[in-house]
């Protein structure tokens, strides 16, 4: 029964909360990795194409219009943690939500690559000074245009880093004047172990 104004202003709380609950979940998880506690993967059954067009819905969402062009080739499916997947792609899209210039969108492409997924998240703003690329997926590392800091505890990579690992993964970042940043992660379609529960340790 709420007005267009009000459905405006409780999307806009809801998404907040949404943020501040990810924030706090990525400060738990890096306190259970340093005191060698881990956290748990769950590997099932999943598609993560579908898992991307929620996580592009909610992001947009909270910015109010649309910002993220998504495209998916080939087929989804494949034995991952839902709930970690959601989480690495909500980390790479708000990272690059964060830096993409006004009236432009960030470009998030998921392609099939035979037994692998690959999954790149580019947007077209400033480098990454060059300096600061080998440290990227440090914990508590943030960089924007010219190295200044930028808003977050620089903890979104890192926990992207580690879930993408602990999934036989690879994840990695090219980063110029020309192309803008693009973060690329390679998944294998069935997690080995699936059956059990995996942890992922401090590295």
């Amino acid at each position: 029964q709420l007005d267009d104004l009000q459905k405006k202003v409780v999307s806009r709380i809801i998404s907040s909360a949404e943020r501040m609950t990810r924030l706090i979940n990525d400060l738990l998880d890096v306190s259970r990795l340093r005191t060698g506690h881990g956290f748990p993967i769950r590997p099932a059954a999943m598609n993560l194409h579908q898992t991307a067009r929620d996580m592009v819905a909610e992001l947009e969402a909270a910015e109010g219009q649309p910002s993220i062009d998504l495209e998916v080739q080939g087929r989804g499916e494949g034995v991952w943690d839902a709930e970690r997947m959601a989480q690495v792609l909500g980390n790479l899209l708000g990272n690059a939500l964060k830096f993409c210039p006004d009236e432009s969108t960030v470009q998030l492409c998921i392609l099939e690559l035979g037994n692998y997924i690959r999954i790149t998240v580019h947007n077209r703003g400033p480098a990454i000074p060059a300096n600061v690329i080998p440290f990227i997926f440090d914990p508590f590392r943030r960089a924007s245009e010219q190295g200044a800091p930028s808003n977050g505890i620089g903890l979104g990579l890192f926990i992207v880093k580690q879930i993408v690992e602990a999934h036989r993964g690879t994840v990695a970042v090219e980063s110029n004047d020309d192309v803008g940043t693009i973060f690329t992660v390679n998944l294998p379609r069935n997690f080995s172990g699936a059956e059990q529960d995996a942890v992922i340790g401090m590295h």
